[in-house]
């Protein structure tokens, strides 16, 4: 089974979006849904079948400095996925884990905790983009 499958099979679970979003990120995309539906099973279709294997590739051929930080609870990707994405990065990985007394580090965690995420990077040596 491709781990483009496993997506598939995850994100039409009626409860997905509501477990992994905002409340306002939720009411964003159903009315996104209702409002444009041809143009968001389009946009679905593409993420499916798009391949970045190729740019992936390119970039770990290119030995750009990369890494990759990982939900220690991802409930969308699992962790296999996140390791295997970093080594076909040529990246080092680090699984992030949640603050004392917050909720779990989830998929969208550097959205949640953006302190946290600047954390992780400054541990790394690392900074966002502007």
């Amino acid at each position: 089974m491709s781990r483009e499958w496993v997506l598939a099979e995850e994100a039409v679970r009626p409860m997905t979006l509501f477990r992994l979003a905002t409340p306002g990120a939720a009411l964003d995309f159903t009315s996104s849904v209702l409002h444009h539906p041809i143009q968001m099973v389009r946009a679905a279709w593409w993420g499916f079948v798009s391949d970045r294997r190729r740019e992936v590739a390119a970039i770990a051929q290119a030995g750009l400095h990369c890494h990759v930080l990982w939900a220690n609870r991802d409930t969308l990707l699992s962790r296999r996925d996140g390791s295997e994405f970093a080594r076909d990065l040529g990246a080092s990985f680090t699984v992030v884990d949640r603050p004392q007394g917050a909720a779990p580090v989830d998929h969208d965690w550097m959205y949640r905790y953006p302190a946290l995420f600047v954390s992780y990077l400054d541990k790394l040596g690392l900074a966002a983009l502007p």
